[in-house]
């Protein structure tokens, strides 16, 4: 697994959280979103999700306090909550292949048959898109890379009962 200048590693995911949760998944061929727990060792991370998926009532409940903003970087608004992060030790990632490759590490001519690059002497990479604190969570109902109507409606009934904090970036 790679990180690409285009990842998006700025939830508070350190350089060797990133490094740790690369090698737990340095196996994986094909796109995921997992959420892990790190070990004690590295601490905590902070997540900004409020709502059921963390414990919290529906923050549809708190109409006074909900509010929308585009946060920087994105097109679209966020429904925010005046409430700070909390800190997590789960993390979730996603990650899926890239356009990078690297030489196979096989020892094996070109055309012949290998399960790590099928002869072609060249491995596709899987890039490391997102680590953020908490769990998984659907992209925001704005977002313009939600392309079917099950992505949108997934994340207008999520994003109805959830909200981030204020503070996040």
């Amino acid at each position: 697994m790679i990180i690409l200048p285009e990842s998006h590693l700025d939830h508070g995911i350190s350089t060797t959280i990133a490094e740790w949760l690369m090698g737990q998944f340095e196996d994986r061929a094909d796109f995921f979103v997992e959420t892990v727990e790190i070990p004690e060792k590295y601490g905590t991370v902070p997540c900004g999700l409020y709502g059921p998926a963390m414990g919290d009532g529906p923050t549809a409940f708190n109409r006074g306090r909900i509010y929308t903003r585009t946060r920087p970087g994105r097109d679209w608004p966020s429904r925010l909550v005046p409430m700070p992060t909390r800190q997590t030790r789960k993390v979730t990632v996603i990650a899926g292949p890239t356009e990078v490759e690297e030489p196979c590490p096989a020892t094996h001519t070109e055309g012949t048959a290998c399960e790590k690059c099928n002869g072609t002497k060249m491995v596709a990479q899987i890039a490391l898109y997102t680590a953020y604190g908490g769990p998984a969570a659907p992209r925001e109902p704005g977002d313009p890379s939600l392309t079917t109507p099950e992505e949108k409606a997934e994340a207008e009934a999520f994003w109805s009962q959830h909200a981030l904090a204020n503070g996040l970036a």
